[in-house]
């Protein structure tokens, strides 16, 4: 957020035939965030986590515009997004307009979460237990909402069994 630095420079004798760099910055004025519009769009719009992350947005009017905190926001998103089963979902807008000659910028972010991905048929790869004890351990059916966590339920719960020393789930998305 800082546009307007000035850099000095200067040699330094340190010892005989060495020298040091030195370099003093002066950043100048921060960059400040004129407007800040944030949405989210899609079949996910009203998901808790989204709205969230919607309403906690840091970097408002006024604030000093810090491109890793606008960074790692996307990621916040993507990732709760990506967590309820939008796994498509990307952004159709980011854009940062830089006003460099007012120090301002103005933000434009919108997350498109398109459709919720839904769970589907659970096989089993193995030939260590009979296939009627496996089949009762998935909490979700075919057609329920994709959900990160019942996954992650449903590899600790087969880890729990004592049959494996190891579970490896392989997604297959489609």
């Amino acid at each position: 957020g800082y546009y307007h630095a000035t850099v000095r420079s200067q040699w330094v004798a340190v010892a005989e035939k060495a020298w040091r760099l030195q370099l003093t910055v002066e950043p100048g004025p921060p960059q400040k965030v004129a407007s800040a519009q944030v949405a989210v769009v899609g079949a996910g719009d009203g998901e808790p986590d989204l709205l969230g992350w919607q309403k906690k947005w840091p970097l408002g009017p006024g604030k000093v515009m810090d491109q890793t905190v606008w960074e790692k926001q996307k990621q916040v998103a993507l990732d709760a997004a990506h967590a309820q089963g939008y796994l498509g979902a990307e952004f159709s807008e980011h854009v940062i307009e830089a006003d460099l000659v007012n120090n301002t910028a103005a933000l434009r972010l919108v997350l498109d979460t398109g459709q919720r991905a839904v769970l589907g048929e659970v096989r089993f790869e193995q030939d260590a237990v009979r296939p009627g004890i496996l089949a009762r351990l998935p909490r979700f059916s075919p057609g329920q909402p994709y959900d990160a966590w019942l996954l992650e339920k449903f590899r600790l719960d087969l880890w729990r069994t004592g049959y494996f020393a190891n579970v490896e789930m392989i997604e297959e998305r489609r």
